[in-house]
């Protein structure tokens, strides 16, 4: 539960409008549209399925109803309601994802963006806005990782005591969320930086940057474009493809120069890989 003690969420709300920006700003043009329209789609998409939900739910209440009064009016016990356990989701069983977003008849043509009852919205592994590629791309920017375990015989988690690793957790998170909001304003204050938007009078400091960003141990897989045959459905989801290969090419070419500007373009590449691949 928030209170007015704590700094984080008010911070964390002044923070996002200008945030969300600034991931947009690299963008094309296009792919702004999509991700409106996407939008848009994924609005209507979570309407459709509260009301699906409603519905389910108001008729079951009356069911209930209908049956509890009966066994009232006989004199017997009223037993609670029956708890409905959910079934476990299979793979063979969640719905295919629509396309991307096609306005005017998509749904005319057999296409729904959305799940038309609650046994379909149980047994998915997705909400909305994990159906819209583009929507989750550009929010899954903002979360961190995931945090995965040490393998078994790992080190670096030493051997602590539970209630210990529970507030050693707790520090920690505090203090990534800290660091988090730290880093957005870093990054928002550059746009107030004239060294980061002047035009380079050559391509010597933006290949200096450059090859620090190729050469850090996580680049290794955007360095060349990304091999269709071995990502199917990337050429339909992924409308501006980026890697760091083009990326130099285009410092050389006098394309890019600025660091503002070689910025938006390895920002595209995050965009791309959090669109195809999830947070």
């Amino acid at each position: 539960m928030e209170t007015n003690e704590d700094p984080i969420p008010e911070s964390i709300r002044d923070l996002l409008p200008a945030t969300l920006s600034r991931l947009a700003a690299g963008l094309p043009m296009h792919e702004l549209d999509v991700i409106v329209k996407e939008a848009m789609a994924c609005e209507d998409a979570l309407e459709r399925e509260i009301e699906t939900l409603e519905k389910e739910i108001g008729r079951h209440s009356k069911s209930d109803d209908a049956q509890r009064s009966n066994e009232g009016r006989r004199g017997d016990p009223i037993p609670p309601p029956p708890s409905s356990p959910l079934r476990e989701p299979t793979m063979a069983r969640i719905p295919l994802l629509p396309m991307v977003y096609q306005p005017n008849g998509e749904e005319g043509r057999g296409h729904v963006n959305y799940l038309e009852s609650v046994d379909a919205i149980l047994e998915t592994e997705f909400t909305p806005p994990d159906r819209y590629f583009t929507v989750s791309a550009l929010l899954g920017r903002l979360r961190e990782p995931l945090k995965l375990p040490h393998p078994p015989n790992s080190r670096l988690h030493p051997h602590v005591s539970l209630a210990k690793s529970r507030k050693n957790d707790m520090e920690s998170e505090e203090r990534k969320r800290r660091l988090a909001l730290e880093k957005q304003r870093a990054l928002l204050s550059l746009d107030r930086d004239v060294v980061y938007h002047a035009e380079q009078p050559d391509a010597t400091a933006l290949l200096a940057l450059y090859k620090k960003i190729s050469a850090h141990r996580t680049a290794a897989v955007f360095r060349k474009p990304v091999n269709p045959a071995e990502a199917p459905g990337y050429k339909e989801r992924i409308l501006f493809p980026m890697d760091l290969s083009l990326v130099r090419k285009m410092i050389v070419s006098r394309m890019i120069k600025s660091f503002s500007s070689l910025h938006q373009r390895v920002a595209l590449i995050c965009h791309n890989c959090v669109k195809f691949n999830g947070r």
